[in-house]
């Protein structure tokens, strides 16, 4: 019998296919994504990019999510991408 082996990207892109087939198109599980990838780059920086394109998807099905918001704009701070950082805070409290 052979291993069973798992491939993480693999992995992932089947469960937000299915997620999406399940729940349709909503910022939360674009959301929810971002979060995980963001986690996941505190041990390997390659997925940081992944955690601000699903963030941004989740923006552009709802550009006034605030989390996501809130989360790119801490990103781009902690990255001192200031400008970047200020948009998205300057989004936000036109939001709130």
């Amino acid at each position: 019998m052979s291993p069973v082996s798992f491939n993480a990207t693999e992995g992932t892109f089947r469960l937000r296919e299915g997620i999406e087939m399940k729940v349709g198109l909503r910022p939360e599980v674009y959301f929810g994504l971002g979060i995980y990838y963001l986690k996941l780059s505190e041990q390997n920086a390659n997925y940081f990019l992944n955690a601000i394109r699903y963030f941004e998807t989740a923006l552009t099905i709802n550009p006034y999510f605030e989390e996501a918001l809130l989360n790119l704009g801490a990103i781009y701070y902690n990255n001192k991408d200031f400008n970047k950082a200020y948009n998205f805070f300057e989004k936000l409290s036109n939001i709130s």
